[in-house]
């Protein structure tokens, strides 16, 4: 990831329009990112999205 982002939301974003700008025939996408040992207050092993277009 050259482009470092704060969101996995943006991340996702990013890849959904990548896959639209190199995959030129139509199709449905869905992208799935997780984060594991999130920095956020209580024991969890990861978080999640799911973006689809």
């Amino acid at each position: 990831m050259l482009i470092r982002s704060k969101l996995l939301e943006h991340v996702g974003q990013r890849i959904l329009n990548r896959f639209h700008k190199e995959i030129k025939h139509p199709a449905a996408y869905q992208v799935k990112i997780s984060k594991l040992n999130p920095p956020i207050n209580g024991d969890v092993q990861s978080v999640s999205i799911i973006l689809s277009d």
